[in-house]
């Protein structure tokens, strides 16, 4: 069983990851590109880590968001989820886009005054339409 430190290394991990993605691309900040990272942190710990675990986001203006270093919440993805010990969580690894350390992970009951959901449809058609999105960019030789 997976335990909480082990999901914590899987998230920070993910960070050093997304960070060498982003270098690859010429990107040099985090801003717009928390769905790409919150899609692949979810899947990193459903199969790595046995984790339940599901993409979250807010628009930040009418229905949740995060809140950035003032308290103001503003549009983002982040991820949500169980370990297999039971312990809820929420794990972010583009947090610095709004005045934070790079990666939060924390218990959800500690989280939700900085994460608010907004409507699952909305995240889940995002996430639908980004997963269309790499299989169709995706060519196989």
């Amino acid at each position: 069983m997976t335990t909480w430190d082990e999901v914590a290394n899987i998230v920070h991990d993910s960070r050093t990851v997304h960070e060498m993605m982003l270098r690859a691309s010429g990107i040099t900040d985090t801003a717009g590109t928390c769905l790409y990272a919150a899609f692949v942190l979810q899947m990193s710990l459903h199969k790595l880590g046995g984790c339940e675990a599901a993409v979250r986001g807010g628009d930040g203006a009418v229905e949740g968001g995060a809140a950035d270093c003032t308290g103001t919440l503003r549009g983002h993805y982040w991820v949500e989820g169980t370990t297999p010990e039971g312990i809820e969580f929420v794990a972010d690894v583009t947090a610095d886009q709004f005045g934070h350390p790079p990666v939060y992970f924390e218990r959800l009951e500690l989280s939700r005054h900085r994460y608010v959901p907004g409507d699952d449809t909305d995240v889940e058609a995002a996430v639908r339409d980004l997963a269309a999105s790499i299989a169709t960019s995706v060519h196989v030789s």
